[in-house]
This record gives structure tokens, C-alpha cells and sequence, in this order.
């Protein structure tokens, strides 16, 4: 872009950004500093100098702390790049179909219109995102405690947009490995979180006559915290960590 003062002086600034819809065209002091320009600002003006110092705008400060730059835009140019390639306009036309379906529907006329398709060495980089998949969780995962409370999973779950009338947003959950069965507390904030494992501890290990041996959560930081590590320790607890959003 070439921008041109009353004087009638030039200044070609580049990389500038083409916006259709946009009225008035912004300048960013910062993406000026990149380009070599130099800033002034004092007594409620700026001055803009070039690489070799020479003054090339100046503006005052206007009502709503912004710089208003009365000067002439000249030249412009917009230049864009075009890629006029089959195969990928067909590929983007049926979904990111791969290219092995598309050179077969060709070959064998089946759609109307498409022309033959060659297989391009290059990647397709959305393909590789969104379809790229693992292999499935068991659908039956054996159980290893072998007694009551051997091993019990917990995790935390919000917050809930919504929240209980008693201003519970977080829900956090402890299951016995053993048995399936599982407790749900309802909580405020995830600071809570030792606090209930305390009384939950207290409760479960009266009721059964066992008592907590392996804790497994998934890392968040309501579990690693200095406090719930101390905790554990003393009480002969062994928090293991399991990977988050699996099984």
C-alpha cells in the first residue's frame, strides 16, 4: 500500500491486509515498529518516522484516544494465488473423500462430470486431524481388586452451567473397583475435593471393615496438590494416575 501526505510525499508500507467491508483503513503501530518504522508520542500527538528518521505522518489525538491520519491511499493492489487442481476440488467437493474412491468413480462413470483423478503425493491435512482414529477400549475390562475398597477410582466432573439452588456447580464421583457401586457428592469448587474424600474414607471404611489401599484419579490438580499427596501418605494411600477421558 502507498499512502501520500498533503505534501505530496510517499510511504510504501507492505504485507497490508485487503478487507472488503471495512471503511476505514487501520494502521498498527506495532506491525509499524516491525517494519522498521520509528514512533514518537508527545503532547497529545504522534509522529511516525521512516527507517532514515524522516517524519512521515503526524496526527493528534482525537476525542476517543485513537490517531486520525487524514492521508491519500495510491496504487492499490490486491494479489491472490490460485491452485486449479481436479483433484483436490473433487476431493473438497465430497467431503474430504479419498482420492482411491474418487480415481474409481471416474474410471468407472459413475458421476457425471467428474474428470480422471490422479492420486496426489501430497497429504491431506484436515484428513489426517478429523480421521485419524485408535483402536476401541475393551468392552470388558477385567476387575483386579480382590477385596472391598482395593482400589477406588474418583473423579470430578464441571463445572455445570447451571448451578443447585445450594450453589453446587461440580460433581465428583468415587467408585469401588470391586463392587461397581458408586458415591456422588455434590460440590461448589474443586477445593472441596479432600475434604469429601475425608469423610467419604471415614464412612465407607466403618461401614465395610476395609479400608481404601489404591486411589486412582486422573491427575487434575484437585488430586496433586501438596495437601492430598500428604494426606495419602499418611494413610498408607496409593494414588496412581490413569490418562484423562479414558476408561
Amino acid at each position: 500500500m502507498v499512502l501520500q501526505d498533503s505534501e505530496g510525499r510517499e510511504v510504501v508500507i507492505d504485507g497490508v491486509l485487503y478487507v472488503p467491508g471495512l471503511k476505514t483503513n487501520l494502521l498498527s503501530l506495532g506491525q509499524l515498529l516491525q517494519k522498521g518504522f520509528l514512533m514518537e508520542m508527545k503532547e497529545n500527538g504522534l509522529n511516525v518516522y521512516d527507517q532514515s528518521k524522516r517524519l512521515v505522518v503526524h496526527a493528534d489525538l482525537s476525542e476517543n484516544r485513537t490517531f486520525r491520519i487524514a492521508m491519500n491511499t495510491r496504487k492499490h493492489q490486491c494479489l491472490a494465488t490460485a491452485v486449479n487442481k481436479d483433484e483436490w476440488i473433487w476431493h473438497n467437493r465430497f467431503g474430504h473423500l479419498n482420492f482411491q474412491h474418487l480415481s474409481t468413480l471416474s474410471a468407472k462413470e459413475m458421476v457425471n462430470g467428474l474428470p480422471p483423478i490422479k492420486i496426489p503425493e501430497e497429504v491431506c491435512r484436515e484428513c489426517i486431524q478429523c480421521k485419524q482414529t485408535r483402536p476401541k477400549f475393551k468392552e470388558f475390562v477385567p476387575t483386579k481388586a480382590t477385596e472391598k475398597l482395593g482400589v477406588v477410582y474418583s473423579d470430578v466432573c464441571g463445572p455445570m452451567q447451571e448451578e443447585t439452588p445450594s450453589g453446587n456447580r461440580y460433581i465428583l464421583t468415587f467408585i469401588d473397583d470391586l463392587t461397581r457401586k458408586m458415591w456422588i457428592y455434590l460440590i461448589k469448587r474443586k477445593s472441596e475435593v479432600l475434604s469429601v474424600f475425608k469423610r467419604f474414607k471415614n464412612m465407607v471404611e466403618r461401614q465395610s471393615g476395609s479400608s481404601i489401599k489404591v486411589l486412582r484419579s486422573d491427575g487434575g490438580g484437585e488430586y496433586t496438590a501438596t495437601e492430598f499427596r500428604e494426606f495419602c501418605e499418611k494413610e498408607g494411600i496409593v494414588h496412581e494416575f490413569t490418562p484423562p477421558y479414558t476408561p
